[in-house]
């Protein structure tokens, strides 16, 4: 699952390890809906579409996919669910999962279509990714996902005039928190816009969504250019947070969250 290198110094011999990137094994969904679920819980738009009221904690795992993960609270099992659901929807419509590991760790994690590989409504069904919707997270959060977020991004690309089944789309690039600050989600997603290029060559590029400053930047960093970008009212605070009517500063905390909850869609050209 790793690779390493020998580097001497002086007399002693010092091991070092490389990420290794790879496809996801089936057994590791569970795992990584649960990394996934970790990396976005400071993130605005996934604790909307929740109707988070408070922050949730932070999913506990274990890497040796043959031991059972530990019990979650009842929060943040809707969560995880909606990363295996998310998981299963990008695969069965032909894409991939795959992960950057270091030793036996997930330290980032792409989920990845390739063009003319795009999951449809059809896989919103067939992956649970609608009965989790509709049930767990309920039929607002729907509402939100699929009339709000969705019709935003293909309002954003329609006005681009970009031909989407032709592009490779990043729908969703995630860092363990555990392994933040090495720049293994740029090592990841510079190695799949390789691999794009070898493996279509008429493709006129890669998109992706995204909701943070920080985010962008790091997109943009790797050639990624802002195509379009819609505000979301999305009546919380900056975390995503909902905030009850009566709390005396709703007006103030909703208003201060407006300029950071902006969706935006990029584009990397070869």
């Amino acid at each position: 699952m790793y690779l390493s290198k020998s580097l001497s110094v002086g007399t002693v011999l010092i091991t070092i390890m490389e990420p290794h990137i790879r496809e996801a094994y089936a057994t590791e969904e569970e795992l990584c809906s649960r990394v996934l679920a970790n990396a976005f819980l400071p993130i605005w738009n996934h604790n909307w579409f929740q109707g988070t009221c408070s922050p949730i904690a932070k999913l506990p795992y274990v890497y040796d996919v043959h031991t059972k993960q530990p019990a979650l609270s009842s929060k943040q099992e809707q969560r995880r669910k909606f990363y295996h659901a998310l998981i299963r929807f990008v695969r069965l419509g032909g894409g991939s999962l795959n992960v950057m590991t270091l030793d036996q760790d997930i330290v980032a994690i792409v989920l990845w279509s390739a063009p003319y590989k795009h999951p449809s409504f059809y896989h919103i069904i067939s992956s649970g990714f609608l009965r989790l919707a509709l049930i767990d997270y309920g039929l607002r959060a729907f509402w939100k996902i699929q009339f709000i977020f969705e019709y935003n991004i293909a309002q954003i690309m329609k006005d681009a005039q970009v031909v989407v089944e032709r592009c490779g789309y990043v729908q969703m690039l995630a860092v363990n928190p555990d392994h933040q600050g090495h720049g293994y989600g740029a090592k990841l997603l510079s190695h799949m816009l390789c691999r794009h290029v070898e493996q279509s060559a008429d493709s006129p590029g890669v998109l992706l969504d995204c909701t943070t400053t920080k985010a962008e930047k790091m997109y943009a960093k790797q050639g990624f250019q802002v195509i379009g970008e819609r505000a979301v009212d999305s009546d919380t605070d900056v975390d995503g947070i909902t905030i009850p009517r009566s709390h005396p500063d709703y007006q103030e905390k909703r208003n201060r969250a407006k300029p950071y909850h902006i969706q935006k869609v990029m584009l990397w050209k070869p």
